[in-house]
């Protein structure tokens, strides 16, 4: 991953249906440099989906769940984040402050 992935992420982060030659536009370089490097990026697992930010006002629930040290946490991240009604897992360790 180089500088330009870094700012075509950066720009995808704020706004995923920012079109291709916006983006190219804004870091330099030609559309089809961005559509490439945006399917590169995807194949290889560093892109996972292009998705929506909602606002927290819909939130019908907030879950706190607490595992022992010995606890894969990842594994469970993984399998939280597939469930339909799940938005955002976030992942924390170490004590409270």
């Amino acid at each position: 991953m180089d500088d330009l992935d870094r700012q075509l992420l950066d720009i995808l982060r704020r706004d995923a249906r920012t079109p291709y030659t916006e983006i190219a536009a804004q870091v330099g370089t030609s559309e089809g440099t961005v559509r490439n490097r945006v399917e590169r990026l995807t194949e290889d697992g560093v892109i996972e989906r292009f998705t929506i930010s909602t606002r927290t006002g819909n939130i019908k629930a907030m879950i706190e769940v607490s595992v022992k040290v010995d606890v894969d946490t990842t594994e469970i991240t993984e399998q939280m984040t597939e469930w339909d009604q799940v938005d955002f897992v976030w992942q924390v360790s170490g004590e409270e402050d």
